[in-house]
């Protein structure tokens, strides 16, 4: 017999409902192409019936940094923004920062990036919390900006930064498509340095 139904949204469960309602629901904060599948499960555990699809959003986000994240003075930031509008056009897409003392927001210099996935390197140079937003600019003139996300500058480490490195598979190894890949990474951190999280990133967006 059916004991529930499961909501997964690029494969992590999103929301789930048991017999009595069936409804699912999700608020959908990245904007592309996101897959999304539909999981019925029996009393035992098995999949009794599934469906995939795809659903497109329109809109524009940072992906990276997460909301929250801590860094010490110094340290580089990768921001990475996803923005998709159908059939109205992204000329660029800007980075901004509170960079000012009355909270402004301004352009992060270099910022710039006309190509998806859009990113660029950003090293905040004062301690404090400081806000981060990405800009698309259209073909119209008109523009879009993403929600805020706060990231926390903290007092520069004492000793040297760890050092990440990826151990296998081997740089310039080729794989056939469909096939998963198991990524070993190494991370050495010297002086006591907290290691708090690991990112992948392919194209210059983090994987989740």
């Amino acid at each position: 017999p059916l004991h529930k139904v499961v909501l997964l949204v690029e494969g992590m469960v999103a929301d789930e409902s048991g017999l009595e309602t069936g409804v699912l629901r999700h608020v959908f904060t990245r904007p592309g192409n996101v897959p999304f599948a539909v999981k019925a499960f029996g009393t035992d555990g098995a999949v009794l019936d599934e469906w995939n699809g795809t659903v497109g959003i329109r809109g524009i986000a940072m992906l990276y940094p997460e909301d929250g994240l801590s860094i010490p003075l110094g340290s580089p930031l990768i921001l990475t923004a996803e923005a998709v509008f159908g059939d109205k056009t992204v000329t660029q897409v800007v980075f901004e920062t509170d960079g000012s003392s009355a909270g402004a927001y301004g352009a992060i210099a270099g910022s710039e990036d006309a190509v998806p996935p859009y990113s660029c390197v950003h090293v905040p140079d004062a301690m404090g919390i400081h806000s981060i937003r990405a800009r698309a600019f259209h073909g119209d003139g008109t523009f879009s900006v993403s929600d805020t996300i706060t990231v926390q500058v903290l007092p520069r480490l004492d000793g040297p930064a760890p050092v990440v490195s990826i151990s296998d598979p081997a740089n310039g190894a080729s794989l056939a498509m469909g096939v998963e890949l198991v990524i070993a990474v190494e991370v050495q951190s010297s002086g006591g340095v907290p290691i708090k999280d690991v990112g992948l990133y392919v194209d210059g967006v983090r994987l989740p």
